[in-house]
């Protein structure tokens, strides 16, 4: 990696700002130099906690500075498209949290003015930089494991009263994608990690409880062809879970922390079912079970600050084609959120995902 600094400015005070505040002052390499906030006060404030030395009341007031090299978008989902274009056309590498649109054709105008720029444009989906996908997918691809053929998962919490009167994850305008954008969007995205960055063919999506038209609790489908699926559910109403099951022809593996890996900073894993099966009674009788580990060097959030850097300043074997990458399964992943939605609007209806 060069010695190079790459110059952050955080446009925006959200509570997630924290974590990803702390993992790319940990990133080689990184610097958070600026925050910015409608309110300067809120932003002088947060600045002097974190020492970063520059606080801005107007986020176009961060882009205008010349000493920054690239931002971090945690606004709402609804605002988001106008600051990133607006980013993107500051010359500004752009790490934005998702979803990153409301819809498709949003998201499409976003990308597209980071490549007329020649800017870098990475979403938060922190997990895609641990390790451990690709322990996972050399089980999967293995001869052992059989022909993947179902992908299924679970990530939900439940939100208070409070939750519900006050959050913007509820908010129509702020974020109308509700746990499907919050929380969904990680499971489209390991979904589309297991086939090989594939998006789905089709999609199913029934909304169990919805709010203004946000949905609070909400079971999807993924139609990838050939036999292969992917389902989930989300939810703001259920007891907090994570869990992620491959299941193949002949083993298959589980995890419960597929978003935020483990309990230790350095290592998580995931169990392989390598051999099970029933007897004449139904009963469980064969279990053979390997727990795999992955240890690394750094949790998943600072890996991505890392490899945002290597992309921002080019120093990666083949950077135009990992570039590409991370704007198309954004992309994509979006493309699949539109579907979801409507889908759920039609009742559970298949719905096809957008070339």
């Amino acid at each position: 990696m060069s010695s190079k600094v790459l110059r952050v400015g955080f446009c925006s005070t959200a509570n997630i700002g924290s974590k990803n505040f702390i993992a790319a002052s940990i990133a080689p390499g990184v610097e958070v130099v600026a925050v910015s906030s409608r309110s300067l006060e809120k932003a002088k404030s947060w600045a002097k906690e974190r020492n970063i030395l520059k606080a801005y009341g107007s986020h176009l007031e961060l882009l205008a500075d010349p000493d920054i090299d690239a931002v971090y978008i945690p606004m709402p989902t609804g605002v988001r498209p106008a600051i990133v274009i607006a980013a993107a056309k500051a010359g500004k590498h752009v790490l934005s949290e998702k979803p990153i649109a409301p819809t498709a054709v949003e998201a499409a105008l976003m990308l597209q003015a980071c490549r007329d720029a020649n800017v870098v444009f990475m979403d938060g989906v922190m997990f895609m930089h641990n390790p451990r996908l690709s322990a996972i997918k050399e089980k999967t691809e293995s001869e052992d494991f059989g022909d993947l053929k179902r992908v299924v998962g679970d990530f939900s919490f439940a939100g208070d009263a409070g939750f519900f009167k006050d959050n913007i994850r509820v908010n129509k305008k702020l974020e109308p994608l509700g746990c499907l954008g919050d929380l969904g969007v990680y499971n489209i995205r390991l979904a589309m990690f297991a086939y090989d960055w594939k998006k789905p063919a089709t999609v199913s999506a029934v909304g169990h409880t919805m709010i203004d038209g946000v949905p609070i609790d909400m079971s999807t489908t993924l139609g990838f062809g050939d036999g292969r699926s992917a389902s989930f559910t989300n939810s703001f109403a259920s007891a907090f879970r994570q869990t992620a099951n491959f299941v193949g022809t002949k083993q298959a593996l589980d995890f419960d922390d597929f978003t935020l890996a483990g309990v230790e900073s350095n290592s998580c894993g995931f169990n392989l079912w390598k051999e099970h099966g029933l007897t004449e009674n139904a009963l469980l009788v064969t279990k053979d079970i390997e727990q795999v580990k992955v240890e690394y060097e750094y949790p998943q959030e600072v890996a991505m600050w890392v490899k945002f850097k290597e992309l921002a300043e080019g120093s990666l074997e083949d950077t135009a084609a990992e570039r590409n990458f991370y704007a198309d399964v954004s992309l994509d992943t979006q493309k699949v959120l539109d579907a979801a939605m409507q889908s759920a609007a039609q009742e559970g209806a298949a719905v096809k995902v957008a070339d």
